[in-house]
């Protein structure tokens, strides 16, 4: 099962091109919601501009309940409190 969450100006566009990248790979798009109960709802927090501290702030999105940390190359910090 795969949910896609997608963020569409227009949703009558987007819908179909989402269906049909599933049918070019040999799946196929359920109903609005239909896999909903397979998958719970994660948090993603996403800091920019981090300072030379990146310790602190991984500490406290740990002791918060985050359960993975992630830092790219362009100075972002991810934390999924999943």
């Amino acid at each position: 099962l795969v949910l896609v969450e997608a963020l569409t100006d227009n949703p009558r566009r987007t819908a179909p091109k989402v269906r049909h990248l599933f049918k070019e790979g040999g799946g196929a798009l359920g109903a609005a919601g239909s896999a909903a109960w397979a998958f719970q709802r994660r948090g993603l927090l996403r800091v920019q501009g981090i300072s030379s501290d990146n310790e602190a702030l991984i500490e406290a999105a740990l002791e918060a309940g985050a359960q993975d940390v992630e830092e790219d190359s362009a100075a972002h910090l991810e934390a999924d409190d999943g």
